[in-house]
């Protein structure tokens, strides 16, 4: 018994080992490709850069001689970071201070919060068990009936709403579907992957970190559109993962018909740090060895 008792501990001990080494393995190797892949990226971007400069010079200086073919350089697929469904808390509606202020002075964050619930869940068979076609504002109100007994709110389960109907619709804005696509209006998704509770953020939306739902909500389609096209031809342009600056944001604003919200508070609602690297944000997609990541932020 006993030499079987030794015989046992030493194979438990040697399968133990055996998956600890094995982890550790293909944690080195899960390392290594992304490192490389990410170099790649960099690269990639880099060459699109200077080939874009180098085709730019060569036209200046061969204008009426005979064209030069360009050299083709590996592509590769470039997603905006605002696409993402993995996402940080820089790029969700920052609710708290709407919580704690007068509907009557909070026109713009009140509104911006009720069409985020009309992109995230118009469709939904929840909704329409509300018979409401005011239910965005009414479900804000309650919200904030719940808010003003509760303290400190926590998260957003803390704010379900008294009356039963919307607090049903509610626990199913927080649960989610599991799976969505918002773009083919399949599902719909964690009410916390698109709005949070940040105490110590003054302003309610990072614009360069924003989600395309949250400008949506914001800015109107037709702007959140044209933001992600600008941002794409940049990128192409320079290389990298490219944001508007506040300056040009400010600028497709005032051209754009479908916008008629005051410019000096939105200006309130948005901040443009870049302090933070969101590194779970993809952008960068290798094909062949599959693997997603970001590249910095630039204007």
């Amino acid at each position: 018994m006993n030499i079987l008792f030794f015989v046992s501990s030493l194979l438990i001990i040697f399968c133990f080992l055996t998956s600890k080494f094995s982890a550790h393995t293909a944690s080195l190797q899960n390392e290594k490709v992304g490192l490389s892949s990410y170099m790649e990226g960099l690269i990639n971007t880099r060459n699109m850069r200077q080939n874009k400069i180098f085709l730019s010079n060569t036209k200046k200086e061969n204008k009426g001689k005979e064209t030069i073919e360009p050299k083709k350089i590996k592509t590769f697929s470039l997603t905006s970071h605002r696409l993402s469904n993995n996402l940080s808390e820089n790029s969700k509606l920052n609710i708290y201070n709407l919580l704690k202020t007068d509907p009557l002075t909070s026109s713009i964050p009140g509104t911006t919060f009720e069409n985020l619930l009309i992109v995230l869940y118009g469709n939904s068979e929840f909704v329409k068990s509300l018979e409401s076609s005011n239910w965005p504002k009414q479900m804000l109100e309650e919200i904030r009936k719940t808010a003003k007994t509760r303290d400190p709110i926590e998260s957003l389960d803390d704010l379900r709403p008294q009356n039963e109907k919307y607090k049903i619709a509610f626990y199913k804005m927080l649960k989610g579907s599991g799976f969505y696509d918002l773009k083919n209006r399949l599902g719909h998704p964690p009410l916390s992957d698109f709005v949070s509770l940040q105490k110590n953020n003054k302003t309610a939306v990072n614009f360069n970190y924003a989600s395309l739902p949250v400008l949506q909500a914001l800015l109107g389609d037709q702007v959140a559109t044209s933001i992600l096209q600008k941002e794409k031809i940049k990128s192409e342009s320079k290389g990298g993962r490219r944001v508007l600056s506040k300056t040009e944001l400010l600028a497709l604003l005032k051209s754009s018909p479908e916008n008629n919200k005051n410019t000096t508070e939105l200006e309130q609602m948005l901040s443009f740090s870049k302090k933070q690297i969101l590194l779970d944000n993809l952008v960068y997609k290798n094909e062949g060895k599959k693997i997603l990541f970001s590249l910095p932020l630039e204007n």
